[in-house]
């Protein structure tokens, strides 16, 4: 979180390196009125499959898993009112990488039921610099940096069931390392898996504040149905897996 009370050259910079020029005049009140010194910058950060799974977020548009760099939200707010980016205008950010992907493009989400929906038709690019990837963001709010990487893919079924745990509260998340391309499943099934990628499995849950997970990883080349047991695991080590992933 930024205080931003006075212009400056910027940026101002996140924990992981989100660089953010926070101009005041490209901001408004959701009714149009201008902002005044001081406003509030608010940063999420999420470069990672573990902060991502932590998050409870997904890298799928439309049903297509995506290719992934990072997941930023940023929000500018004044006295309690959360602002806009006045029409036409822009902030520039800066997301930093030490490997960059070509075609990168900027999607912007939107919460629907709790859940992260990104817009199929991202009307902006990322460039790449020495520092990692620049773009020009219309909107403030969730913004992906994201490409379709598979036109056109075929697709397998992918489920879970369980005789001995129920799944229903469970956190389920299918990584294709080899995609960056996070796949949050939802009611224990996806339709959504393209055929023949490296993935690795994990289920997550708690049951009287104990953890419980399910880890598996290979290659998924036909519609698979897991069998599911949920086994015990600290906090230090489920944070162990998500840190290989």
């Amino acid at each position: 979180e930024f205080v931003i009370d006075t212009n400056g050259q910027g940026p101002i910079i996140g924990q992981q390196g989100t660089k953010i020029w926070a101009i005041k005049s490209n901001l408004m009140y959701p009714n149009g009125d201008s902002v005044y010194f001081p406003f509030i910058v608010k940063l999420i950060e999420l470069y990672t499959p573990k902060d991502m799974i932590y998050y409870k977020m997904s890298n799928v548009a439309s049903n297509v898993p995506l290719t992934t760099a990072g997941i930023v939200r940023i929000q500018a707010f004044k006295n309690g009112q959360e602002l806009l980016l006045r029409p036409g205008k822009t902030w520039t950010i800066e997301m930093p990488a030490q490997q960059k992907l070509p075609n990168m493009k900027i999607y912007y989400g939107s919460n629907q039921s709790g859940n992260i929906n990104w817009d199929p038709n991202p009307p902006g690019n990322f460039d790449t610099t020495s520092y990692g990837y620049l773009g020009l963001i219309t909107k403030l709010g969730w913004i992906s940096n994201s490409k379709q990487t598979i036109q056109n893919p075929t697709n397998v079924i992918v489920s879970f069931t369980s005789t001995t745990d129920n799944l229903q509260n469970v956190a389920t998340y299918i990584y294709m390392q080899d995609l960056k391309s996070l796949i949050k499943v939802y009611n224990q099934t996806t339709n959504i898996f393209p055929t023949g990628e490296k993935a690795k499995v994990i289920l997550i849950g708690t049951r009287q504040q104990q953890l419980y997970h399910y880890y598996w990883q290979g290659i998924i080349n036909q519609n698979t149905s897991f069998p599911v047991t949920m086994t015990v695991i600290s906090d230090a080590n489920l944070t162990a897996i998500l840190d290989t992933l």
